[in-house]
């Protein structure tokens, strides 16, 4: 028995498996780690079923005619996916979380469901437009096809149409079983489509090409039943209800917005490849496309693996105003991204010819179709390592909920994407597009990794130094060495009671969530009440009042007692200041005038809690003095521009 145990207790597997669960426990970088495993390990099973199917698709069609028109039939509706789901994800993911972290799983629930009638009511139209428009946008991207090509293209479109909605509403619906980070399922159920196609090309031979399209419809419509399944038995209400445009929802489609712009021009870069491409010989759209198969298997793998893993837990990260950990994981996943891929890079360069003969030359694909893509494959393979930096910084943007740089960013790319193919095609044909798409992706992600880090130094605008830290955690832990000094057994015990409700009270403030208009107009509206307040006072009052470091923004209930106000002077400036708070309230949503009344009680139980612990005169004279040196010793750390940012608003540090 005692050596059963042993075995057990020392069984490689329930090392592996004690190991798994201390990662996943513990820092956030390990547990987004063990995330992307599961979504890695569950995107490898998928990729592999795609290959196979990818494998069974060329040696049925080869680079035939058939094949040219599904994979323009299949650029519409994936384009229109890539910009409404995946732009529609970024923008909900990261509210949805900050509302079910702050406001709890009821507010989630509304705002999951308002966000699926407006998510169907777009995909709806958007299928609609695709298909009525299509007369007169498949033409341009056809323009080397024959009427008897063009007609078929137009087909299969019309047959793959009802995909748009199917692959919308899943997509949601698994982002949202990712928030709740339950990421196997989601990771695992794609598989279904190409093993659906795999089976319908070989059992339904005389559908022909449109086995691919039938593979995919029935394909997504079974894994959307899966990921809702699992979201009811979460208890998920899937039935779409219309709660109207709250705060919450309008925040999603702010972000949205920008979003969908910056992955319609994003997106058309693909559009333009594959149109572009048409121009040349035929089979160069197939052609471009095989190149860019193997490629894409390493590059879905790690970047649908990590940017669906990091997503939550940035999202969260952000909601909780922890940037100390946002910076370390933006830095370790950064570096990680390429020290293991560009070894990768080189092998894909080194030996593509090789794996294009031994994976996809057979049947109709011959050896000169193999030297074409294994050219394509390995100017596709430079990209790897940008394309997955680039998915890891645009998920951070959009979890700091600014997705308006990717407009910009976006543009630049579609700039850059046709004048590379027009020059480099002219020199190297169509191997030419895959080297710009590359060039694409490496502006791409200078570009917003730089915005990250100038937008990372902006919240971190102090800019303080280690030893800096060092000083200020001994200070802040000296003063309340000796404010527990000052106080008896029982004020100690009312007095860490006050200090725990600090935190709350800073989370409450920064979730109110003001517009930048709506920051304006309460600012202006504080400059007016202090403006008033100073007509109130006589000039030795005045005089004193302007010597209140930023006074015009507001002052304390304490500074305001230092200057000896008189009944009528006190009488006046309560008026003052209940007018000044219906001003404020009548700019503020039902939403965030609840969260501010929140937060006025909690300040009001602080002082409660202050007037309870029924200091002395000589303990208040303490206290006061201890506050007065721990202000002078904090300013003999920080610089003169430290200390102005702090008094402005414009900087923080957290200890």
């Amino acid at each position: 028995m005692d050596r059963a145990n042993k075995i057990v207790k020392t069984h490689p597997l329930q090392k592996i498996t004690n190991l798994w669960k201390k990662i996943g426990s513990g820092s956030v970088n390990g547990k987004i780690l063990v995330a992307a495993i599961v979504v890695g390990g569950g995107t490898i099973l998928v990729k592999i079923i795609a290959v196979i199917k990818e494998l069974v698709v060329a040696y049925k069609f080869g680079t035939n005619n058939d094949i040219d028109a599904f994979l323009i039939a299949l650029t519409i509706p994936s384009f229109l996916l890539a910009i409404i789901a995946g732009s529609f994800n970024s923008a909900l993911i990261p509210t949805y979380i900050k509302t079910r972290e702050q406001d709890g799983s009821a507010a989630a629930q509304k705002l999951f469901s308002g966000a699926t009638v407006w998510s169907i009511g777009l995909l709806l139209f958007s299928t609609f437009l695709m298909l009525v428009s299509a007369p007169l946008y498949l033409p341009l991207l056809t323009k080397g096809f024959s009427p008897e090509k063009l007609a078929l293209t137009y087909n299969l479109l019309l047959t793959i149409s009802p995909m748009l909605l199917l692959t919308g509403i899943g997509t949601i619906w698994g982002a949202v079983l990712n928030a709740g980070e339950s990421f196997a399922l989601v990771a695992l159920a794609p598989i279904i489509t190409p093993g659906i196609t795999i089976i319908l090309l070989f059992a339904l031979q005389a559908w022909g090409v449109f086995n691919l399209v039938a593979g995919m419809v029935f394909g997504q419509l079974i894994e959307m039943a899966i990921v809702g399944t699992v979201l009811l038995k979460q208890g998920f209400s899937l039935m779409p209800k219309w709660y109207g445009f709250n705060d919450r929802l309008k925040e999603v489609i702010n972000q949205y917005t920008p979003g969908i712009v910056g992955s319609f021009l994003m997106c058309s870069t693909g559009l333009i490849d594959q149109s572009m491409a048409a121009t040349l010989p035929a089979g160069s759209i197939a052609s471009l496309n095989y190149g860019n198969r193997i490629i894409t298997l390493p590059i879905i793998i790690a970047s649908t693996a990590l940017s669906t893993a990091v997503m939550p837990y940035f999202s969260k990260m952000v909601a909780d105003d922890d940037w100390p950990n946002i910076r370390n994981s933006l830095k370790h996943y950064s570096i990680l991204i390429f020290a293991a891929s560009i070894p990768l890079v080189g092998l894909i360069i080194l030996f593509s010819e090789p794996i294009v003969h031994a994976l996809l030359q057979r049947g109709s694909f011959n050896a000169n179709d193999a030297r074409i893509v294994a050219n394509i494959q390995s100017c596709f393979a430079i990209q790897i390592p940008f394309y997955i930096g680039c998915m890891l910084v645009v998920r951070l943007i959009s979890a700091m909920r600014t997705n308006q740089v990717l407009i910009v960013g976006s543009a630049y790319n579609l700039i850059i994407n046709i004048v590379g193919n027009y020059i480099l095609m002219q020199w190297m044909g169509v191997a030419g597009i895959a080297l710009s798409t590359s060039i694409v992706y490496i502006f791409s992600f200078v570009y917003l990794f730089l915005f990250v880090l100038r937008n990372l130094k902006t919240i971190d605008s102090l800019g303080l130094t280690p030893e800096q830290k060092e000083q200020i955690e001994k200070v802040h832990q000296s003063k309340f060495d000796r404010i527990n000094a000052v106080l008896n057994d029982e004020q100690r015990q009312a007095f860490q009671q006050i200090e725990m409700q600090r935190p709350s009270r800073h989370k409450r403030r920064h979730s109110l969530d003001l517009s930048a208009d709506r920051k304006a107009e309460l600012a202006a509206i504080r400059h007016e009440y202090m403006e008033r307040f100073q007509t109130l006072l006589n000039p030795a009052q005045q005089a004193q009042f302007k010597d209140i470091p930023n006074s015009d923004k507001g002052i304390s209930v304490a500074r305001m007692k230092e200057l000896n106000l008189d009944l009528l002077q006190q009488e006046l400036a309560t008026q003052l200041w209940k007018e000044e708070r219906q001003q404020m309230d009548a700019v503020l949503t039902p939403e965030q005038r609840e969260k501010n009344q929140a937060r006025q009680l909690s300040r009001q139980a602080v002082q409660g809690g202050w007037k309870n612990l029924n200091l002395t005169p000589e303990q208040k004279k303490q206290m006061r003095a201890i506050r007065q040196e721990h202000k002078q010793q904090l300013n003999t750390i920080l610089t003169p521009e430290q200390q102005d940012k702090i008094k402005n608003g414009n900087g923080r540090y957290k200890i």
